[in-house]
């Protein structure tokens, strides 16, 4: 839901900014029409200017005819440059608004379907807000659990202290005691030297044993 929300939003955004290039490119066909109206205006002021050239060059009326006329075919072919262009322009215009006015139903049927979502967003909200309830005290039941076993470790902790403390002692002791144990090179020599004490035991009691003679 919050996906389709998200698509929603973008497609408004993307409206409002085709809008915004709308006005912009209305605004730039403004600024053009009036470099036309600046340009009909010069043209004009020299229309005038050859008018006045005209009336006070009158000996002159047949070199001035043949100028005013080339001047008259070029001023009508920049007028139908300018007629042709200003047509375009209105073109482009009627172009600008119908797409325009098709991105602001495009808008209204948006804005609509939003319209019919936002109950069901309400309904996500109140569901969302339930789960954080459950969420709170699952959290504050969590801690109570958490609590409980630090205290348990804190208290293992204290007696592995105690068993440590304990085990040292007897380590200490049992070094002490290592001290006076023989190593075990030398156990093993009191063993061969026991062992040969009792070999040679075991010779002379066979040594001294008396002879039995034969009958």
């Amino acid at each position: 839901m919050e996906q389709k929300l998200d698509q929603v939003l973008s497609i408004l955004t993307a409206i409002q900014q085709n809008v915004s290039a709308i006005q912009q490119d209305v605004t730039g066909l403004q600024k053009n029409v009036s470099a036309i109206q600046q340009d009909v205006t010069g043209l004009q002021k020299n229309v005038s200017a050859i008018q006045q050239d005209v009336t006070g060059l009158q000996q002159n009326v047949s070199a001035l005819q043949q100028d005013f006329t080339a001047f008259k075919a070029e001023t009508a072919a920049n007028f139908t440059r300018l007629e042709q262009r200003i047509t375009g322009l209105e073109e482009e215009v009627a172009g600008l608004k119908q797409e325009f006015y098709d991105h602001r139903q495009e808008f209204n049927d948006l804005r609509q379907e939003f319209n019919e979502h936002r109950h069901e967003f309400s309904d996500l909200r109140q569901e969302f807000n339930e789960h954080r309830q459950e969420f709170i005290a699952f959290t504050e039941e969590t801690a109570t659990h958490f609590a409980i076993v630090e205290r348990d470790i804190a208290a293992v902790q204290a007696k592995t202290g105690f068993m440590e403390k304990h085990f040292a002692m007897i380590n200490e002791h049992t070094l002490h005691i290592l001290k006076f144990l023989p190593s075990h090179f030398e156990l093993q020599c009191l063993v061969y030297k026991h062992q040969i004490i009792l070999a040679k035991l075991h010779i002379q009691r066979e040594e001294q044993a008396p002879v039995e003679v034969a009958v």
